[in-house]
């Protein structure tokens, strides 16, 4: 009986590291692709228009910051199921992370949609391109905001590979 526990664990512990990997990876590309995409994007919209390309995912990342807690907490409690091997509050956890996101996404962006000539006005962007910006910002927030379950996955990941370090 313990070489089938143990050798469940190792298969376990290999899907983790193999996921490791393609996390890493997937970080790698995302960031190449974010560097080759910076002379294209200035050559395409000019500095200033790169500028305020900016300045809108900064202002639209704040809408972020409330996931930050939800994934914190996954992480933290997902870590202490797995050490106890309870499966069934592992996918509770998933299922209530996954409607966190899902309520901040519901609760935060009709804010961002109010806000988004606010916004525009504050990044003090120029009147002819306010329109597009104000609408570009409210995709930013939303996407922003969504991102928020792939953060809950990460999360559920991360604290299973806590507990089994």
């Amino acid at each position: 009986m313990r070489g089938c526990a143990r050798a469940v664990r190792s298969r376990i512990e290999y899907r983790f590291l193999a996921n490791s990997g393609l996390i890493v990876a997937a970080r790698v590309v995302t960031a190449g692709l974010s560097l080759a995409t910076i002379p294209v994007l200035v050559s395409a919209i000019g500095v200033a228009g790169y500028g305020t390309w900016e300045a809108v995912l900064a202002l639209a990342s704040v809408a972020s910051v409330f996931q930050g807690a939800v994934s914190g907490t996954l992480v933290w409690r997902v870590s202490e199921a797995y050490g106890r091997g309870d499966t069934p509050e592992i996918r509770r956890l998933i299922r209530l992370g996954a409607s966190a996101s899902w309520v901040l996404f519901v609760l935060l962006w009709p804010v961002a949609w109010f806000l988004r000539e606010p916004a525009v006005h504050f990044l003090r962007v120029s009147t002819e391109s306010r329109e597009p910006v104000s609408l570009m910002f409210a995709i930013v927030a939303a996407l922003t905001l969504l991102g928020g379950l792939s953060e809950t996955l990460e999360a559920v990941v991360s604290g299973c590979q806590r507990a089994a370090s």
